[in-house]
């Protein structure tokens, strides 16, 4: 594990390493030829598997992801924040093509919920009471994208899929996160969020459903607050994941849902965000983490720096000089 993570920050913090490595990405998240895509390539797939998305992701199959969250309970870890890989990365054309696109669809909408609806329910099923699981709207197809930037309801077929999910989510104790996406579809986001909160955090004090509020947004504090009285005015539980900068490897931080207690802690709970899938439905995930470590050279070059000081220590232990 230290060798690993030390490839993935030296890449990560390397001004020459990091932009090749940003291009290859993409290209196998987005790509079509069989050979260069890791679901049908199984030498690409042993080298990705064992590397990047070892680092970052649960697992492939539900036993892999039920081994890694067991390890990394044992680890200290107060639980997981678990995703689904399956999402849409926008390009910058596509986002902006978005607000004129047709309600309708080459596919119906129920074939592109579908896949979405099981394998979110699936994530659900894998987490444990007291865990989240992070549920991004994109991934349900074109229907939902355009629903969100024309800020509508969701359609009959999502509408279904989502009391579904966040039933089984209520029934297992375990609280489901809507993060924030792209901004042509965020306002949308929110709207729905206040929907189904308004359902299911019905308990005083007790959260099923949390939104995401992104702290470096100036918009946040006027959105935060009128989402704060309308939780006071509607009698439900307002479950805020509040979110201090625009980077996913800051969201590991435990959501806390207002109208419950605040009062002083023992001890902070700490959280893993992971995501889980097959390697190639992980690349787009894996691709934006690479994009957002370019941002972050500084936090990655520390982590870099932590590794070898840890794998000179091993080495003076395992000869002696280790004091």
């Amino acid at each position: 594990m230290i060798l690993r993570s030390l490839l993935t920050t030296t890449i990560s913090s390397s001004r020459w390493l990091l932009p090749p490595s940003l291009a290859i990405a993409s290209a196998l998240a987005h790509t079509t030829h069989p050979l260069l895509s890791p679901d049908r390539n199984p030498l690409l797939r042993v080298l990705l598997k064992h590397t990047f998305y070892a680092q970052f992701c649960a697992g492939e199959t539900p036993a892999e992801v039920r081994r890694t969250v067991s390890r990394l309970k044992g680890l200290g870890f107060s639980g997981v924040i678990l995703g689904y890989a399956r999402e849409v990365v926008m390009t910058e054309a596509q986002t902006r093509g978005l607000s004129g696109a047709s309600e309708t669809s080459s596919r119906s909408d129920e074939e592109e919920v579908r896949p979405w609806q099981e394998g979110t329910e699936q994530t659900v099923r894998l987490a444990e009471a007291g865990d989240f699981v992070a549920l991004k709207f994109t991934g349900a197809g074109q229907q939902a994208l355009y629903a969100l930037a024309e800020r509508l309801p969701p359609s009959t077929a999502l509408a279904s899929a989502m009391d579904s999910i966040c039933a089984c989510a209520a029934a297992r104790g375990v609280r489901l996160l809507f993060d924030a996406e792209q901004a042509a579809v965020q306002q949308g986001i929110d709207d729905w969020t206040l929907t189904y909160q308004r359902k299911y955090n019905t308990v005083p004090g007790r959260a099923v459903i949390y939104g995401t509020y992104q702290a470096y947004l100036k918009s946040t504090p006027a959105t935060l607050t009128r989402h704060l009285l309308a939780a006071q005015e509607q009698g439900f539980t307002l479950g805020v994941k509040l979110v201090r900068v625009g980077k996913p490897s800051e969201r590991g931080q435990r959501p806390v849902s207002s109208g419950a207690s605040s009062g002083p802690k023992k001890s902070l709970e700490t959280y893993k965000y992971l995501v889980w899938g097959s390697t190639g439905e992980c690349m787009k995930y894996l691709l934006r983490r690479a994009h957002e470590n370019r941002d972050a050279v500084q936090r990655t070059r520390t982590g870099r720096d932590a590794m070898w000081a840890e794998i000179a220590r091993r080495a003076r232990s395992a000869v002696g000089l280790e004091t």
